[in-house]
């Protein structure tokens, strides 16, 4: 597969005998790995699916029986470049197709952002990839990219007027989960504080 940010893996995918739960692995080209579930359960294709999204189902050929086969998506983080998946090693497992999804929202992903010497990494309810991103491209009318996802991608922008910010991850999400970026107070309270220096310091030059 080739290596970049990815917001998601689809799956097109079935259990040829009973219902079974598996986990796939992402490796990313940072060494880090993430194991994730295929889906909830991925449904016997030969009896009616009521555990996911159907993908297909019909005959395969007239003297067949009706099929399901099920549309898993598996959320991938945006903040690094996926390199490898690797599937279980299950018999009963039936894969007839992969897709990739690049730009657009990936929930509840693992992101790092990185500022100057600042990196901030965690859980996030929600992260926005942009796809095609190219920083050569950029002109006076762009907004400014302040801080990177690991990847290279940008994480969070400031309107060239620096009256405006947008982080492009949930930074604020509390669920008292310990993994959360959220719970980084210290971090993200500096990270602020410089954003807030730098439109300090904008509005003096001007």
């Amino acid at each position: 597969m080739p290596a970049d940010a990815y917001t998601a893996v689809n799956f097109l995918a079935a259990s040829s005998m009973g219902n079974i739960a598996r986990t796939i692995t992402l490796n990313y080209e940072d060494g880090s790995q993430e194991k994730r579930y295929l889906g909830t359960t991925i449904g016997d294709m030969n009896f009616k699916s009521y555990t996911g999204k159907i993908g297909w189902f019909g005959k395969p050929d007239p003297d067949s029986v009706e099929i399901d086969l099920l549309h898993v998506t598996v959320p991938v983080s945006p903040s690094k470049t996926l390199k490898s998946i690797v599937l279980p090693n299950e018999p009963l497992l039936r894969v007839y197709a992969v897709t990739l999804t690049q730009g657009g929202i990936a929930e509840n992903v693992n992101v790092t952002v990185i500022l100057g010497d600042k990196e901030i990494s965690g859980q996030t309810d929600w992260a926005v990839s942009v796809r095609d991103f190219d920083d050569t491209r950029l002109d006076s009318k762009s907004p400014k990219v302040i801080a990177m996802f690991r990847n290279g991608r940008p994480a969070i922008m400031m309107s060239r007027d620096g009256k405006h910010v947008s982080f492009l991850y949930d930074a604020l999400g509390w669920s008292d989960n310990k993994n959360e970026i959220s719970v980084n107070v210290d971090a993200h309270s500096k990270l602020l504080h410089g954003l807030l220096n730098n439109y300090l310091k904008q509005s003096e030059d001007k």
